[in-house]
């Protein structure tokens, strides 16, 4: 007959097993339950397919984890007529950097206006896995959907692929194919064409004129390199004789600037001879004026007596009559 368990054996297994369980509560407690996490939901909707993108995914800012994808589901937009993926994240504000009270005050549409969109990528080429980064890149333009998920929702930005897709598409490929066509024909029709077949033999006979030329030309520099070496010495001798000229024109000159300087220091004295004769102090000039006044008297007796004969000219004969003062 087997021993009934002991009570005491039982009670304390219990209260272990309590504590074990208090113990990995208080543990665990914040990585399963959130404890002291501040979570912010908000709201990215795509339109195009998010195959590889699952619930728990990573969310990143700049390549950082700072929450997780929480819900995704597929809805349909009656207004627009098309499928929408609403993809529910939550953001630890703990891993943003910032207090919990200023995360609270925090509206996301002055981050959107400065540019915050959500895009997805790849974790891994191998796996294709997806997730969310945020970045700020006011260059694109900010992608909404018209659907209320009932909380914030961040804008999209294209993807490499996406963005790559939308420039192919803005290009004409129709014209790009019937522009390639057109030069393939025209191509086709040169390389047939009976003037295209000639054209090496043309150019064949091309390339010998031009070799033909070319050595003409070479015996025609040759030719002239003897001329030109001839020139040069001709111009040689010519520039010597020049310069022997130019030495005694230039002795002819320093002799001529001698007497010339000779004929300047006479003219100088000359000079200075000149001004003293026409100076006061000149007796010749003294004498001159003497005999100037002496002439100047002449005249003017002269004038007198011409006057008196014109008007008495019998004075010449009989005399001058004596004036009324020389009458008794």
């Amino acid at each position: 007959m087997s021993a009934r368990p002991s009570s005491t054996a039982i009670g304390l297994f219990v209260v272990g097993a309590i504590v074990l369980v208090v113990g990995s509560l208080a543990f665990f407690g914040t990585a399963l339950f959130g404890g002291s996490k501040e979570l912010r939901s908000a709201a990215v909707i795509f339109t195009g397919s998010v195959k590889g993108l699952n619930v728990g995914a990573p969310v990143t800012l700049r390549g950082v984890k700072i929450g997780d994808v929480r819900e995704i589901v597929l809805r349909y937009d009656s207004q627009h007529e098309q499928f929408v993926t609403p993809v529910f994240i939550s953001v630890n504000v703990a891993d943003l950097g910032i207090g919990h009270d200023v995360a609270r005050k925090v509206p996301l549409e002055p981050l959107v206006s400065r540019g915050l969109r959500a895009q997805l990528r790849m974790q891994s080429v191998l796996t294709g896995l997806l997730y969310i980064d945020l970045d700020f890149m006011p260059e694109s333009p900010a992608r909404y959907v018209d659907y209320d998920t009932g909380v914030q929702q961040i804008p999209t930005a294209p993807t490499e692929i996406e963005a790559i897709l939308e420039r192919v598409s803005e290009i004409d490929i129709q014209a790009f194919v019937q522009r390639a066509d057109n030069t393939v024909r025209a191509l086709e029709a040169l390389l047939t064409d009976p003037e295209m077949k000639r054209l090496p033999a043309s150019l064949n006979a091309t390339l010998a004129d031009v070799r033909a030329l070319a050595v003409d030309a070479d015996r025609e520099l040759v030719v002239l390199g003897g001329k030109v070496g001839h020139l040069s010495d001709t111009a040689s001798a010519e520039l010597t004789a020049t310069r022997a000229e130019v030495q005694r024109i230039s002795a002819r000159l320093d002799h001529s600037l001698v007497q010339l300087d000779a004929t300047l220091a006479s003219l100088q004295r000359t000079s200075d001879e000149v001004n003293y004769a026409v100076s006061d102090r000149s007796p010749a000039l003294h004498d001159l004026s003497e005999a100037a006044a002496g002439i100047g008297r002449a005249a003017r007796a002269m004038e007198v007596l011409a006057d008196t004969l014109s008007r008495e000219p019998e004075s010449l004969v009989r005399g001058r009559k004596p004036a009324a003062e020389d009458q008794p």
